[in-house]
């Protein structure tokens, strides 16, 4: 499988974000993807849990032991495009883990963590394996680094680029633009391919008429969703340039503010988490727009979620709370995109779940 099909992987499976103490996550799957594990951030426990998915039901099953410590409040995750190491950023620190790829568990590298005084709210692996970026809203900026083959990190020089303090930056799939939604308007950085170091683009933002902090990209690479408050914007991507241009009409609203936008692999529907709800949206994936399915919404408990994460296969659906310690475990309907809940409906996971990735 090639390191870019392994990086928009990889993107769906992060696309989406967490703020304040209660935390979403959504995670499609398929039923017959090689995809086996699911790996969760707990920053009120310091650890990162790790679940088998079984790949005919979708079900989560904890791995003995259950969690790896991770420092000091744990949020961002990411995973190498081989598939070989996990990234967990923390409060100044990163952390770096080998997986096994027989048995789903991760282990420490050596050394096991990378100090930079950066927020680490975010992370992206570019799809050559080469550079990693992590998002340090304490800054703004964004910390750039290089990857050796045994997974660890080097600061570039320079080490960080300016940017917006956004809880959930993206990567565009080709792995040549970086877009980071902040305080009324989107961040545009280009990737030097051969350096890994970020440049703004020209012009370098783009406004949004209400501040937002959360991006994803469509899997076609042609569409960006940012969330804000009671508003998901809707824009288009220049793939020549990176450029991104309002749609029109340019937003849909929401009846609570969206904490996390996730768009499924098969571009056809799309899930934002919003208080104890997720909203659900057919995409016209030749224009970009977003309409809501009938029904709209699915009830997630009497937590606020905040998180969505999703799978490249498309079979299922899983939904966090930090408040609650557990997962939510849905069927997507593969012609509908409705949410049908698991039996058990859910599954209990670390001390405050928040990000998460498949392996």
């Amino acid at each position: 499988m090639s390191a870019v099909l392994l990086f928009i992987i990889s993107l769906f499976v992060s696309c989406s974000g967490t703020t304040g103490e209660n935390n979403l996550l959504l995670l499609l799957a398929s039923r017959s993807d090689p995809h086996r594990y699911l790996y969760v951030t707990n920053p009120v426990g310091g650890t990162v849990s790790m679940f088998s998915i079984e790949k005919d039901t979708g079900q989560l099953t904890q791995l003995d032991p259950p969690n790896i410590a991770a420092g000091t409040w744990p949020n961002g995750i990411a995973l190498h495009p081989n598939r070989k190491y996990l990234y967990a950023g923390g409060t100044d620190t990163i952390w770096m883990f080998s997986i096994d790829s027989s048995t789903g568990a991760l282990s420490p590298l050596a050394p096991a963590s990378l100090t930079n005084g950066g927020a680490n709210e975010d992370i992206a692996i570019h799809p050559s394996r080469k550079f990693g970026y992590f998002m340090n809203k304490n800054a703004p900026n964004i910390l750039m680094y290089g990857i050796d083959d045994s997974g660890l990190l080097a600061a570039l020089a320079p080490p960080s680029l300016p940017s917006g303090a956004s809880m959930r930056f993206r990567m565009h799939p080709s792995g040549k633009f970086i877009y980071v939604p902040y305080n009324g308007q989107v961040f545009m950085h280009g990737i030097d391919s051969s350096t890994g170091q970020l440049v703004d683009l020209d012009p370098a933002t783009i406004p949004l008429a209400t501040s937002a902090n959360y991006a994803c990209i469509h899997p076609g690479g042609k569409f960006l969703y940012a969330s804000a408050g009671t508003r998901i914007y809707m824009l288009g991507i220049d793939t020549a340039t990176g450029q991104l241009s309002l749609l029109t009409p340019d937003h849909v609203t929401t009846s609570g503010s969206v904490f996390s936008f996730c768009v499924h692999p098969s571009g056809n529907y799309a899930y934002a988490a919003s208080e104890n709800l997720v909203f659900m949206f057919s995409v016209n994936s030749a224009t970009g727009q977003l309409s809501p399915l009938d029904p709209a919404t699915i009830a997630t408990g009497n937590s606020p979620f905040h998180h969505l994460v999703g799978h490249p296969g498309g079979g299922y659906l899983y939904v966090s709370s930090l408040q609650t310690d557990t997962i939510y475990q849905y069927i997507i309907e593969k012609t509908t995109g409705l949410l049908t809940p698991m039996d058990p409906p859910n599954v209990p996971a670390g001390d405050g779940p928040d990000r998460m990735v498949i392996r």
